[in-house]
């Protein structure tokens, strides 16, 4: 059982091309737990942040202090600013920026999940501690839509389960974790009599590495991080009818620190048929991993095989 109690005050204001707002919250957590036990804990914090507008420019900026009772108080700040262009057409380019910083305290799981068979907390464990920054060039037009961006962070004390020689997985602070990558996603859609189709698809490139600088682990690919993964659906609608395929991909992601063994990546197909029956009733049916491939999410835990699903929904 969880219970969260909380009391927040919060102060906003809004011109014609600004807005400015502070908030303080204060609350306490609380978990009654068979496993975890009987557990609380208190915590605090304030924030003030600010939005201008100025033409074709718009810049934001947060600061926050976060307070969580057996930790040390964490400040951070957030910027951003983002820039549009539009000519005659109605093409629309956007490019944002942005950068900050950012504290995560370890869950209850992570510090008391009790020692039984092949899962243990540590509540030795420190919040993570991290700061980031992302810069992204988008296009909107009539039919399509399109984004790419680059981000990198750094993580100090990141927190990741990990098994143990002895096949039991606990939670561990690593010194320093570096990440960056590209991300992109694209959608579009052309009518071509009565017939609408849409493409949307999306991808990410990934390189999460630890930057310890140990003998061992330094520089290797992080844990369950996959190197890279994608998306891609193509549906074709016609009236109350919409049919839809597509697929899911994933790399090979690492099973240890020292990247000695690693789980092989996935290929998952998929598809769907939605009728919209009248205005108020739709039924879907949906096929997921339709080649029932083998797909482990964690070392030791099997994602679902082929799955058939029937549903509707009615909205009055």
């Amino acid at each position: 059982t969880n219970r969260r109690l909380c009391a927040t005050a919060a102060w906003n204001t809004a011109g014609d091309h600004s807005t400015f707002g502070s908030r303080v919250e204060a609350g306490t957590d609380q978990l009654e737990s068979s496993t975890d036990g009987a557990r609380s804990r208190n915590r605090a914090a304030w924030s003030a942040e600010g939005s201008l507008e100025t033409g074709a420019w718009s810049v934001s900026a947060l600061a926050r202090l976060d307070w969580v009772e057996g930790f040390t108080g964490a400040p951070g700040a957030r910027v951003g600013a983002a820039r549009t262009w539009q000519d005659d057409s109605p093409t629309t380019w956007t490019l944002r920026a942005g950068a900050g910083t950012g504290f995560r305290p370890p869950t209850f799981d992570d510090l008391f999940w009790p020692a039984r068979g092949s899962a243990s907390g540590n509540p030795g464990l420190q919040p993570e501690r991290a700061w980031d920054a992302d810069l992204a060039l988008g296009v909107t037009g009539t039919e399509a839509r399109a984004q790419v961006g680059v981000f990198v962070s750094r993580i100090d004390d990141l927190i990741q389960w990990v098994p143990g020689s002895d096949g039991v997985w606990r939670p561990h602070n690593v010194g320093r974790a570096a990440i960056h990558g590209v991300e992109g996603d694209l959608s579009w859609g052309l009518a071509t009599g009565p017939v609408l189709w849409r493409v949307d698809a999306s991808g990410t490139l990934l390189r999460a590495r630890d930057a310890t600088g140990d003998a061992v682990t330094g520089g290797k690919q992080r844990v369950a991080r996959a190197e890279a993964n994608g998306f891609a659906e193509l549906s074709a609608a016609r009236g109350p009818l919409t049919l839809a395929a597509g697929l899911t991909a994933v790399s090979r992601a690492p099973l240890t620190a020292a990247n000695t063994k690693w789980s092989p990546g996935s290929l998952r197909w998929h598809a769907r048929l939605r009728w919209q029956a009248t205005g108020a009733l739709r039924l879907d049916l949906e096929g997921r991993n339709l080649t029932d491939a083998w797909v482990e999410d964690l070392r030791g835990y099997a994602a679902p095989g082929r799955e058939v699903l029937l549903g509707f929904r009615f909205t009055p």
